[in-house]
């Protein structure tokens, strides 16, 4: 929830304490990113060690510096220092890590002087006030002074996914992950230098007894404010909810934090006190500076975990449980009745409606920024609050209307009605129209609910009032058909394409200025999955862009050097090396190729993986590949060593029946990203280059297999409890289905590619559901399999699927018609990756332009030498 930061010492005041400080100290000082670094020239920075963290609010920030710059100039050091107070407001936002919050001041000190000098910081800054720093110890408890082990120096390692992430190292050369998390973490080889004293230790293991009577029985929800917990009220002998309220978090321009909210929520709940389907409170309490707010327990199922586990509401007549118009009825009222006792909720979402497991009657919780009088609460959910909540204008009805709306929204589509965060364009109920496309039955209700017109919100409550929901007969969802005319496909298609190359362009320039970390997740990443590979493939493919896929092809073998190799295709050497080869011979530049040539040439022996992610299917699907664009026999014979090793090993035979209602076991057994799906696939693809036949019976056993199982997977996938991945290329039928389509081809087995064209009209029917629009758990995938049906099959229906695909995709779009920005698989942000981005969407509306193309990454690719 974004959080106001009205208030606080700007830059220039922060930036002139220290320079009045510093001067006569020989202590240059920079901008660097956030921070205000200052350096000691004389001081060598280990690569690791003992930091230490002065925490801060806003209001204390210029005394913070005031108190402690006499003690950090007296010792050889280097510190970094919040430029500002509206970014430390930031920093201090439950929106951010538990392990950043309060870290106003970062020292990076000898370590033979950091005990003295955090014992003598801890003794200039005794009083004053910051959040608590979960991933650190305290050193002294009156004083925002803390300590952890942690890099000093930037020095990253491969993670699993091959991506570097930050690391310590011990003394037996063993990396740790060096980045803050949410609790204190002791080194094995470095003794705390503390531990003598006995001072607090914040952020460890909390008690399973609070208030002296209630027994934890489990968190629920952990974030930068606090934890959420069931407890059992010793007591009383009953489930209660125990909210946790961190002192700082979450503060205000008034100086209102988290334990502010959660007394505003109790003075809110008592209003409220009676209404049948809004929580009582059972206890307030104090321990230490947080605060706990004990309510009644409403139940386990929240509206949220409903939708995605026992599937939509729709129109009427419905499936107990499941009417939409008996949802917005029975939230209508309850909304109706908080508002007579002149409460304005301000937060109404899947998340904050629980359902009661008796009788399933919705209930309200959360009310930590509802509104009564005095001044409000700033704050808002994207996705479910109204644009005029998102600018802090004051709270209305209508508001709540508009929540009340997206809620509703949700539950028909298992969608939100808006993406990407700060979007102008994201309010817009045409296309919300066009992704709720009639579903749930209610569709003019909903869509009243949602305008900008808060004369036509009241409209729609009162219709929910009256029950007579406006227009609405039941209307089926019309992903079955085409809703665009031929010629506007096909400009709103260039159109996207036009544009998206741009973006993923900006994107690639972004990656290699070290500006863009794919969403913050990674630095540098140069893999397929989300890096440079991937980027890469796809401009080499659009002729204006090569010459910057040509930069991007240096910069991946560049960044590469810099790390540890590791053999795997999506997320390792075996795909760069595609990328490489393939730049080279697009863009006639043989000093590429010759990067490429010694790059993925792993000792099968040591890949402990089967899978196409990480293991010997995806090593061996990239040799081929390589082989194709290079003619290099010892790729060929890499993917030979890969297929005998898998054609050995029964493990995928053996595998317990998954529960098919289960994607997370689906993905591991069955799907085509870890699973059986994807290991097939890589041996059809062998089949066609081997020599001999002893490839056969192993493989036709293995598709067999597969094919036994796909027929109660669409069984599942058709059943009203559903899940959207399902349907997923990475973990569902998408992926399962395009192994289908390449046995059907090379195997000729008529049953196979009649399960392919059962897996395709349950991913269509899934299809309208999908949280992403990316290859990797999206839209994009699916329509990729719709594409592979079309060049088996010549059949047209599936082309139209796979417009139908690009036009949910285009639906959901931000930005404006001509420039559509595609939200990535955080909903809210947007980048450029292949797998889980911008880029992967491009893939398949090239392809979808030219559904003869081969596809990225499985089929070979007859790439030739520019002219």
């Amino acid at each position: 929830m974004p959080i106001d930061t009205a208030l606080g010492p700007q830059e220039e005041a922060v930036r002139a304490a220290l320079a009045e400080s510093v001067a006569g100290h020989s202590r240059p000082h920079h901008p660097n990113g956030m921070w205000l670094v200052v350096e000691d020239p004389g001081f060598r920075l280990p690569p690791q060690g003992w930091k230490i963290h002065l925490a801060a609010r806003p209001v204390t920030l210029l005394e913070t510096l005031r108190r402690s710059l006499p003690a950090l100039l007296s010792v050889p050091c280097h510190f970094k220092v919040i430029r500002s107070g509206p970014l430390l407001r930031d920093l201090n936002s439950s929106n951010n890590h538990p392990g950043s919050i309060g870290k106003a001041v970062t020292i990076y000190a000898d370590e033979a002087d950091v005990v003295d000098l955090a014992r003598r910081l801890a003794a200039d800054l005794a009083g004053l006030e910051g959040p608590r720093v979960y991933s650190d110890r305290r050193v002294a408890p009156d004083a925002p002074v803390y300590y952890r082990y942690g890099p000093f120096r930037a020095t990253y390692a491969d993670n699993d996914d091959g991506d570097l992430e930050l690391v310590v190292t011990g003394p037996d050369g063993r990396t740790s992950p060096g980045a803050a998390g949410e609790s204190f973490w002791q080194p094995p080889w470095a003794p705390d230098p503390f531990a003598a004293a006995a001072v607090e230790r914040a952020g460890e293991a909390g008690a399973a007894m609070l208030g002296g009577r209630y027994e934890v029985v489990r968190a629920l929800t952990r974030n930068g404010k606090g934890v959420v917990y069931r407890a059992v009220d010793l007591a009383g002998d009953r489930e209660v909810i125990i909210k946790e309220a961190r002192a700082f978090v979450n503060e205000d321009s008034r100086g209102r934090d988290s334990r502010a909210r959660l007394r505003n929520e109790r003075y809110v709940l008592e209003k409220l006190r009676g209404l049948d389907g809004i929580p009582t409170v059972v206890d307030h309490f104090r321990h230490g500076d947080r605060e706990y707010l004990a309510i009644t327990d409403m139940g386990a199922l929240v509206l949220g975990r409903d939708v995605a586990e026992n599937g939509l509401y729709t129109a009427d007549p419905a499936p107990r449980g499941r009417s939409l118009p008996r949802l917005a009825a029975a939230l209508g009222a309850l909304l109706d009745q908080v508002h007579e006792r002149g409460v304005l909720v301000r937060d109404v979402g899947p998340t904050n409606i629980v359902l009661d497991g008796a009788t399933g009657r919705p209930c309200l919780v959360d009310f930590e920024i509802s509104h009564v009088e005095g001044p409000q609460m700033f704050g808002w959910t994207p996705g479910y609050s109204p644009p005029e909540q998102e600018r802090d204008e004051p709270a209305t009805v209508e508001a709540d209307y508009y929540s009340l709306g997206a809620t509703l929204f949700y539950a028909a589509t298992g969608l939100p009605p808006t993406w990407l965060t700060d979007d102008p364009y994201n309010h817009d109920t045409e296309r919300a129209a066009a992704v709720l496309d009639g579903r749930g039955g209610i569709s003019d209700t909903i869509l009243g609910l949602l305008a900008a017109d808060t004369g036509r919100r009241r409209m729609a409550a009162d219709a929910i009032r009256s029950g007579r929901f406006r227009g609405e007969p039941a209307v089926p969802p019309s992903s079955h058909a085409p809703v665009r005319s031929a010629a506007e496909r096909t400009r709103r298609l260039n159109t996207a394409i036009e544009h998206s190359v741009t973006e993923v362009s900006r994107y690639a320039v972004r990656l290699m200025a070290g500006t863009d970390l794919t969403g913050g997740i990674v630095a540098s990443p140069v893999n397929v999955y989300r890096g440079g590979a991937g980027i890469g493939m796809e401009l080499l493919h659009h002729g204006p862009a090569q010459d910057l896929a040509r930069a991007l092809a240096y910069w991946t073998s560049g960044q590469r050097t810099l790390r540890h190799g590791r053999p795997a295709f999506y997320t390792g050497d075996t795909g760069i090396a595609v990328f490489l080869a393939a730049a080279g011979i697009t863009l006639d530049d043989d000093i590429l190729v010759s990067l490429a040539e010694p790059m993925a040439r792993p000792v099968l022996s040591r890949v402990t993986a089967d899978d196409q992610h990480n293991g010997l299917a995806g090593i061996g699907t990239g040799q081929l590949l390589a082989w194709r664009l290079t003619d290099d026999a010892r790729r060929r014979d890499l993917a030979a060593e890969c297929a005998a090793r898998l054609l050995a090993s029964d493990s995928a035979l053996t595998e317990e029946t998954p529960d098919y209602a289960d994607c997370a076991q689906v993905s591991r057994t069955l799907g085509f990203s870890h699973g059986l799906a994807g290991i097939v696939h890589f041996l059809l693809t062998y089949r066609a280059v081997a020599t001999g036949d002893a490839v056969e019976p192993a493989l036709r056993k293995r598709c067999d297999l597969l094919a036994q199982h796909v027929v109660p997977l669409i069984d599942a996938a058709r059943s009203p409890s559903a899940k959207p991945m399902h349907a997923s290329f990475c973990q569902g039928l998408a992926g399962i289905g395009a192994t289908l389509v390449r046995a059907a081809h090379e195997l000729g087995a008529d049953g196979h590619l009649d399960l392919a064209r059962e897996a395709a009209a349950a991913c269509r029917d899934l299809a309208p559901r999908m949280y992403a629009l990316t290859q990797c758990c999206g839209l994009a995938g699916i329509g990729e399999f719709f594409l592979d049906l079309v060049q088996l099959t010549g059949d047209e229906t599936y082309l139209g699927q796979a417009h139908r695909v690009a036009d949910l995709i285009l639906d959901r779009a931000g930005g404006p018609a001509d420039a559509p920005v595609f939200p990535d698989t955080s909903l809210h942000g947007s980048s450029g990756s292949w797998s889980t981005g911008t880029a992967g969407v491009l893939t398949f509306l090239r392809r979808l332009r030219d559904p003869g193309s081969p596809r990225l990454w499985l089929d070979p690719v007859a790439y030739s030498r520019s002219a």
